[in-house]
């Protein structure tokens, strides 16, 4: 069988929309993201359906940073928002690891214009994960560890 051929086969595979669903979030937005040049159209469009059911951003800042070899961690830091010190809703925690997310709307994205959606400041909990946005970026408070 040709790659081309087990692709198509992929593609009409009628559990392909049982096997989206059953990726965990970080699997789907890894395969329509880092994993693109990879996949069938089909099977990205199937991915880009379960994707836009669950929610999801399809952004890479998604994915969750791999530690480095030598066993360092993200950069934390405290941050200020609104006047406020910034704490985890879920574990409270103090630090946070800050990256830059698309706020993705549906009509842009159909249109492949992702790029002119808005952006977020997103600080994820350095003890739990919690992701929080934030439309104005928070004030860092003190030196990153």
């Amino acid at each position: 069988m040709t790659a081309a051929a087990a692709q198509e086969a992929v593609v009409n595979d009628e559990n392909l929309e049982k096997r989206m669903s059953e990726l965990s979030d970080v699997e789907l937005i890894r395969l329509l993201t880092t994993d693109k040049e990879d996949s069938a159209p089909g099977v990205l469009t199937v991915a880009e359906a379960e994707a836009n059911r669950r929610g999801l951003p399809i952004d890479e800042a998604f994915i969750p940073a791999a530690a480095e070899d030598d066993g360092s961690s993200a950069q934390l830091a405290r941050f200020e928002a609104g006047g406020r010190a910034v704490a985890c809703a879920h574990c409270g925690n103090d630090r946070f690891e800050t990256r830059e997310t698309l706020l993705n709307t549906r009509g842009l994205t159909f249109m492949n214009l992702d790029w002119l959606n808005r952006s977020a400041t997103a600080l994820v909990c350095g003890n739990c994960g919690l992701v929080q946005l934030f439309a104005t970026a928070p004030e860092a408070l003190d030196e990153t560890e």
